[in-house]
């Protein structure tokens, strides 16, 4: 790793608890730092919704345009992604959304393991 420890290269240190009521929604975004020392390398989100909800559906668009990840709407299923890949969550319609999200950090220069 040229130096740099694993520690160093990946920072897991930032966990996000989201909850999505009826009509809340997240509009296309990047998962950015504001930090000038490290980026988002990968984006992991886990559902961990209680019980069934309606709407909800993350977007994520890739070369081929906007794609919905209808397996990511079951409780339990993970998802990764880079960061840096435009994603959104559609409007809730019915009942709470859950995901924890977990941000994999790295070294702005680039590693190569």
């Amino acid at each position: 790793l040229n130096n740099i420890t694993l520690n160093q290269a990946i920072d897991l240190d930032t966990v996000l608890f989201n909850t999505y009521k009826e009509n809340d929604f997240y509009d296309w975004h990047k998962d950015l730092s504001n930090n000038p020392n490290h980026d988002i390398k990968f984006t992991i989100l886990i559902n961990n919704s209680l019980k069934e909800y309606e709407g909800g559906d993350f977007k994520i668009f890739s070369y081929g345009g906007e794609n919905t990840i209808k397996d990511f709407n079951e409780s339990g299923t993970v998802l990764m992604f880079k960061g840096d890949i435009p994603h959104k969550v559609i409007s809730i319609k019915k009942g709470i959304r859950n995901s924890i999200v977990f941000f994999i950090k790295g070294n702005k220069l680039d590693i190569y393991w």
